[in-house]
């Protein structure tokens, strides 16, 4: 799975540097898929991305792998690994199962806003680099 959006932010000289002070929003989603559909496939791919990684640390946090998982939903665990990879097109009845499995609740699971990132810099010599998964983009992109 690719990482997920992270911002480096970094000094004119080079070095790394605390978020704090004024902030301002960058919708980069815009910019780098001008294209709809396209927007529309990242944000999928991102939702299936987002989930999966919530349901690993939802199993983590309940001492669970993917064996416990199965058996703890009576599936096998080649099921559970499409499931948790997207390879299958899971529904929200699925999502709820795991969630329970794991014993967290769907209030667990973080959402933010799509392709919009809240940067924060002190100065104008601060450069903030935006890293994020991709099929068309590789790195990412200086502010």
């Amino acid at each position: 799975m690719p990482e997920p959006l992270r911002i480096v932010t970094t000094t004119a000289n080079g070095t790394a540097r605390a978020q704090t002070g004024a902030s301002r929003t960058v919708d980069w989603l815009s910019e780098h898929f001008p294209d709809p559909k396209d927007q529309r496939e990242y944000a999928r791919q991102k939702c299936v991305e987002a989930i999966g990684s919530a349901l690993e640390r939802a199993m983590e946090t309940a001492n669970l792998n993917r064996v416990g998982l199965a058996a703890k939903l009576g599936k096998s665990k080649s099921q559970v690994s499409r499931i948790l990879g997207g390879a299958h097109n899971m529904t929200l009845y699925t999502l709820g199962d795991l969630l329970w499995a794991c014993g967290a609740e769907v209030d667990d699971l973080v959402l933010s806003p799509l392709g919009v990132v809240q940067v924060v810099s002190e100065d104008a010599t601060t450069r903030v680099q935006v890293d994020y998964p991709s099929k068309n983009a590789v790195g990412g992109t200086v502010l």
